[in-house]
């Protein structure tokens, strides 16, 4: 392996650990607005999760991660999914 492709590999993994800390942020804001105890704290926890998924995504953009680490963000996307579609707000 040159010198490049070791950098390139590093790269990618320090942007993967970049993007499961954004999704694991996105995890906790969901589960703290589940327990707010006020729509507006529950509200604002859901957008910073929403903008810590958004985060995570953009940087995830065009990466090569492997199967086990594309895996790894899939399951929390689910998790984020499920958790906010439970935090919705009442209109």
């Amino acid at each position: 392996m040159t010198d490049f492709d070791e950098l390139k590999w590093a790269h990618e993994v320090a942007t993967f650990q970049f993007v499961l800390t954004e999704l694991e942020l996105a995890i906790t804001f969901a589960e703290t607005a589940a327990s707010a105890d006020s729509d507006e704290k529950a509200t604002r926890n859901i957008e910073n999760a929403r903008r810590a998924y958004k985060a995570a995504m953009k940087f995830a953009e065009g990466a090569r991660f492997t199967p086990q680490m594309t895996q790894s963000i899939v399951e929390k996307v689910h998790q984020i999914s499920v958790l906010l579609e439970h935090n919705l707000p009442s209109p």
